[in-house]
Order: structure tokens, then sequence, then C-alpha cells
């Protein structure tokens, strides 16, 4: 492979990443809080989650989390999760919501990696699941963790 076709494709990687990044935030933001109300199906907390264990114990979230970007302060109307600013159960219960408004956001840039696939050769792709998942999963883990212990806070 040229060297002029390897910086083409990181140019065209970047942008790309730029776009679903972004464009999939836009989106999960014009989605009605109303929609986050209920768990829905890979939304809801399963009952391994409740204790809060597995996230505490065995993936030691408590000593990684605070490292984690909150983006939702650069876009008009974002909810901030990096720090809880009551214990009001509404705003407890806007915060959940939110969870699962920013784990559904989580898991569509992580499936956007399938999408190199169509402008990438394969060993190319590999790095694009490998970043997708470096980038998006820890994520995922704060917020089922966070939705976890408001569930148990609320009794829901």
């Amino acid at each position: 492979m040229s060297a002029a076709r390897v910086i083409s494709l990181i140019i065209v990687n970047t942008l790309a990443w730029l776009l679903f990044h972004v464009g999939w935030v836009w989106l999960g933001n014009k989605v009605p809080r109303a929609f986050f109300a209920r768990p829905r199906a890979f939304l809801r907390v399963y009952g391994f989650e409740r204790s809060g264990f597995f996230y505490e114990r065995i993936l030691f979230v408590k000593r990684w989390k605070e490292l984690l970007p909150d983006a939702a302060g650069w876009m008009a109307g974002g909810f901030e999760k990096k720090r809880l600013r009551g214990r009001d159960p509404d705003y407890l219960r806007d915060f959940l919501h939110e969870t699962r408004r920013a784990e559904l956001v989580h898991w569509l840039v992580f499936f956007s990696a399938a999408l190199f696939y169509f402008w990438n050769p394969p060993w190319v792709v590999k790095w694009m699941f490998l970043y997708s998942s470096l980038a998006n999963l820890p994520c995922i883990i704060v917020q089922r963790y966070n939705r976890a212990r408001f569930e148990r806070l609320l009794e829901i």
C-alpha cells in the first residue's frame, strides 16, 4: 500500500469517526427523554448488575471512571453526568434516563466500526473495532454501573 493511500485512509477514517461520534450524539439528543423513561430490552439492568459487585470488584470501575470525559456539555441541551448535582428523586430519574440515552449512543458509535469495512482493507477494520472498543465500552460500563446504582436508590 502506497504512502499516499495510507495518508488518505487516515484522513477519511478520522473524518468518518468524527462524523459518527457527532452524528450519533446529535441524533441521540433529538430522541425525547420520555423514550428513555422505561428500560428497553438491552438497556435494562440485569440481576448481576444490581449489587454493583461486578463493576466495582471485577472491573474496578471506581478507580477509572473519573478519567472518562463527559461530552454532554459540548452539545446544547446535553445532560452532564460527570458529577451528581443533587439527590432529588426527579433529578435522579432524569439522570437514570440519560444513562440510557448515553449508553444507546455509545452502542451506536461502537457498531459504526462495521461501516469501515466498505472502504478499508480488513486489517484496518480490525484497528477500527479496537479503537471503537476502547473509546466506547468503558463509557457503556460506567453508564450501566451508574444506572444500577440509581435504580437501587430509587427502588425501581
